[in-house]
């Protein structure tokens, strides 16, 4: 649901968006399985294997062991990459209400889920 929310507030001007938990939800919907998944572990071990490239990167795992990641560890954070919409031949100055608005959402999504789950984001959120 992050994903999407992201994609619906306008005023992060978001251009295009990597965001494999909306991937893996669209893949499981194409496979004709429910979303969310009722066999994550399964699931997701057959979405690694058919996801696209960038994936690769943007899968947080908990794991010091050899690489690639073993298919039965599960993911433990996500990178979200989005491409914004802005005019790179204006000044500076034009960013500042699109800071203002990513600095926002961010800080409205790490009081959802701290409302939701208690747990702290860390800093980066």
């Amino acid at each position: 649901q992050l994903c999407e929310r992201m994609q619906a507030a306008k005023e992060l001007k978001i251009q295009s968006l990597h965001c494999w938990p909306l991937d893996f939800r669209n893949w499981l919907l194409d496979q004709k399985r429910p979303f969310p998944s009722k066999k994550f572990r399964r699931d997701f071990k057959l979405f690694r294997q058919h996801a696209p490239n960038w994936m690769a990167g943007d899968v947080g795992f908990d794991y010091q062991g050899e690489l690639p990641v073993p298919n039965n560890i599960l993911p433990t954070w996500i990178i979200v990459e989005a491409k914004l919409e802005v005019d790179s031949h204006q000044s500076g100055r034009h960013l500042k209400p699109v800071m203002q608005a990513w600095e926002d959402f961010l800080a409205n999504e790490r009081e959802r889920i701290r409302r939701i789950k208690g747990a702290s984001l860390g800093s980066f959120f």
